[in-house]
């Protein structure tokens, strides 16, 4: 009787042990399904996110300045770098600076030019920031807005004690104009420019020019702490060369008259040629 009774105890012990791994093997498929499906749906996912930031991202790398897309771009001039941006489309600057900055990618340069001379079918217009180098040292940093110089300009280099890389020169600039300039106009919607008078902390410092109603130049020529310097030109209405006449070199120089270098008339043919020499 014990020999039976022993008998089945073994045998229901093994039942017991047939249904829990049956049902524990059960359990394990469930699972295989569940881990098998869960991790590829966060994969998914996680990979779905890192597309959006990769997308986001590189809609960050993309450069603009007051509304206007551009590109990043630089070239080598012997042992300076000039490092630039420039419109990605053109965009025509004002006719009225006369210094357009423009990238040419055909001769790999940089110029400066009125906006006659602005090779419109390939030039890029510098927009945006621009630094000049010379090695790892900053010689001059701006800023263009559709050419134009605005923001402020710092040059850098040596001084008169021989100290290098000290800041010799710093403008602020409007849109191509000294900020601070005194500008008049032909028109109350200020599109027709009259007179260009710059001011530098205070004082007549930098670049005048006078226009005809028509638009084209009259007069131009440098100031320096309130006096003319240099070659100034006059213009006829036509545009071509009226006359051209030296003042002093600089603000330095004192009780010298200026004189009439050349003068045009509207031919184009020089009329009178009164003295040359340097001061």
């Amino acid at each position: 009787m014990s020999k039976y009774i022993h008998m089945n105890s073994r045998l229901y012990i093994l039942i017991l042990l047939v249904v829990f791994n049956s049902a524990y093997a059960q359990e394990e498929s469930i699972n295989a399904i569940e881990t098998d499906s869960i991790p590829d749906l966060q994969v998914e996912l996680e990979n779905t996110k890192k597309k959006d930031k990769k997308k986001k991202k590189r809609k960050a790398k993309k450069k603009v300045y007051y509304g206007k897309k551009v590109r990043k771009s630089f070239v080598k001039n012997g042992s300076y770098i000039e490092i630039f941006h420039y419109l990605k489309e053109f965009e025509a600057p004002n006719k009225y600076i006369e210094n357009i900055a423009w990238f040419y990618p055909q001769k790999r340069a940089i110029y400066e030019t009125n906006y006659k001379k602005v090779k419109k079918g390939s030039a890029r217009i510098l927009h945006g920031p621009y630094e000049r180098r010379r090695g790892d040292k900053v010689v001059e940093r701006g800023f263009y807005y559709i050419g134009a110089k605005h923001g402020r300009w710092e040059k850098y280099g040596r001084d008169a004690m021989d100290r290098d890389h000290i800041l010799l020169d710093k403008t602020t600039y409007f849109r191509g104009w000294q900020k601070d300039s005194e500008r008049t106009y032909f028109d109350t919607e200020q599109k027709k420019l009259k007179e260009v008078i710059p001011i530098k902390y205070g004082k007549r410092d930098g670049m005048y020019y006078r226009y005809y109603k028509n638009g084209f130049l009259a007069e131009k020529g440098a100031y320096e702490n309130d006096q003319k310097v240099g070659r100034w030109m006059e213009y006829y209405s036509s545009g071509q060369r009226k006359r051209e006449i030296q003042h002093p070199k600089n603000a330095l120089v004192e009780n010298v008259e200026p004189y009439t270098l050349r003068e045009w008339n509207t031919k184009g043919k020089v009329t009178e040629y009164e003295r040359s020499g340097r001061y």
